[in-house]
Order: structure tokens, then C-alpha cells, then sequence
């Protein structure tokens, strides 16, 4: 069966303005992205000026309510960015239509100018980046100066989705200082469920996992409280100590031990991480729950 002619008509039509949308250079009189990009390059605030005010007078390039759309100015924008001009970040934000201001960008950036500017642009330093994750301080755990940044203008460590908050991200991947200075923040021990992340770490795992196990974060917490999300790709949810297990950890395994995780505990399919280490023949992690009460003082 075919659409009404008047139907295609309309979709063939929707379809044109959006391909001449994305298409400044139909629209521009004298200046083209390109134009703006090399004035960055330049450091031209000038020049940066000029193209903006020109571009600002052609209704096809803006937005409902007036801006320059995005697309036309993002590459000039990270540009800015990596290049520590708050001057000219400051200068385009000001004229193009923004949803979301480029953080993860700002972040590998690097410079806190560039934060100041967003601020400054009525951005939310707690909104979450992404959909079910946390909020920039999380992605910017790795960075000490930018931690310290952020928690300074009123950043949340426990912002963001309730299993992924800015204290999880630094769990997994910020110093163990960083972890102390988010903790002594406010950060909330019993939310993000930090121990998952914490077995992840490359290094000093047993270091941050007995910062959170001393401060009463579960042993025995089952990964997103045993409910599969539907965008996951885990199809079996299971304690820390089984991620510990399945990641042939056995440190992070005796300190769990220690802290009083349960061997015993089933994952989301039936299996116990003794189960585990026993199918995947790690002997010495199996003599380890075999002797927990005896060797290892439960606290």
C-alpha cells in the first residue's frame, strides 16, 4: 500500500530542509565553517566576531529561538577548548543553540577556564553527561585539579544514576587520595554500588576496596540490587566477590573475605563465587573460603 501523494510530498520535503540545514555553505554569503575553524586556529577574536555576526543574519543557519545551530559551530568550540581560549568559548557558546555543553570534551581538555565559562552559561555542574551515568566530576576522577575544581563549585560525589554516581567512576578509575577527598565530601558508601567498580581498578584495588569496606559499603550487595537493566550486556549479576573471582583477583577475594563476604551467596543464576573459583580451577582463591573462618578474622 503507498502513501498518499500528499504524504511523500511532505516527508520529501522534510527531508531537503534537513540536508540543506547540515549544508552552511549553501546558506552563507562570504563565510564558511571552514572560515570560522581557521579563525580559531588564529586566536582571531575578530575575525570569530565577524563570521558570527554574519551568520546570525541568515534565518536558515539559526534555531527556533534565534542561535546559531550547533553543528555549525562544534568543531570551532573544541578547538576553543583544547586550547585553553575561554575568551572564544566564551563567544560562541553566547550565539549557538546548546543542549548540552560539550564537558566530556571540556574534561580531556582539561582546563578549568573552560568550566567557569560553562557555569557562567547556566550549566548544572550535578546534571548527569550521559543517560544512567554520573555527572562530569565522575569522568574527571582521574584529574586532581579538576576533582578539586569541581567539588569547590558545589559538585555532588554521589550525583548521577543510582549505581553509577561520580564517587563509583572514582572508584574504578580516580587515586586513592581522590577516593579519600570525595569521601570526606559526603560521598555515601552505600550507593553506587562501589565495590563492583572498585574490583575493576588496575591498581591499588585493595587499598580503595578497604577505604569503602571500613566506611560499611556491602560485601554482599548484588550487582544493580539483582535486577538486570535492559541496556546491559551482563546476562548474570552477581557480589563483588564474584566479579573478584571471575577476574582472578585473589587479594581483592581475601579482603572481601575479610570484610565478611559470603562465599556461599548465589548470583542472579544459581552459582556461588566458591562455585566459581572451583569451575575455573583457582585453587588458591577455593583454599582461601575453605579457611575463612579459621584464617581470616571476619569483621
Amino acid at each position: 500500500m503507498s502513501l498518499p501523494r500528499i504524504v511523500t510530498q511532505y516527508i520529501d520535503a522534510m527531508v531537503t530542509d534537513a540536508e540543506e540545514t547540515l549544508t552552511p555553505t549553501k546558506y552563507l554569503a562570504r563565510h564558511t565553517v571552514a572560515d570560522l575553524e581557521k579563525a580559531v586556529a588564529e586566536a582571531s577574536l575578530s575575525a570569530i566576531s565577524d563570521i558570527l555576526a554574519e551568520w546570525q543574519t541568515l534565518p536558515q543557519m539559526l534555531d527556533h529561538a534565534g542561535k546559531i545551530r550547533s553543528v555549525f559551530t562544534s568543531t570551532a568550540l573544541f578547538m576553543a577548548l583544547q586550547c585553553d581560549r575561554s575568551d572564544i568559548v566564551s563567544l560562541l557558546l553566547s550565539t549557538r543553540s546548546t543542549i548540552r555543553m560539550p564537558v566530556k570534551e571540556a574534561i580531556r581538555a582539561g582546563h578549568v577556564a573552560n568550566f567557569q565559562i560553562f557555569l557562567y552559561n547556566g550549566w548544572d555542574i550535578n546534571e548527569q553527561v550521559d543517560l544512567d551515568g554520573p555527572p562530569a566530576l565522575g569522568y574527571a576522577a582521574k584529574y586532581r585539579h579538576l576533582v578539586s575544581w569541581f567539588l569547590a563549585n558545589g559538585a555532588d560525589p554521589n550525583a548521577g544514576f543510582e549505581y553509577d554516581t561520580a564517587l563509583s567512576r572514582a572508584a574504578l578509575a580516580g587515586s586513592p587520595e581522590t577516593v579519600r577527598i570525595l569521601l570526606s565530601h559526603g560521598g555515601d558508601v552505600k550507593r553506587g554500588q562501589l565495590l563492583q567498580w572498585t574490583v575493576h581498578r588496575p591498581e591499588s584495588t585493595c587499598e580503595v576496596l578497604e577505604m569503602l569496606l571500613k566506611r560499611g559499603a556491602s560485601p554482599n550487595q548484588i550487582e544493580f540490587d539483582g535486577v538486570l537493566p535492559i541496556w546491559t550486556y551482563l546476562q548474570v549479576l552477581g557480589t563483588p566477590l564474584h566479579k573478584a573471582v571471575t577476574l582472578k583477583k585473589r587479594d581483592p577475594v581475601a579482603l572481601l573475605l575479610k570484610y565478611g563476604a559470603d562465599p556461599d551467596k548465589q548470583d542472579t543464576s544459581g552459582k556461588t563465587a566458591r562455585m566459581m573459583a572451583e569451575e575455573l580451577g583457582l585453587d588458591s582463591i577455593v583454599s582461601l573460603m575453605q579457611c575463612e573462618t579459621l584464617c581470616l578474622p571476619r569483621l
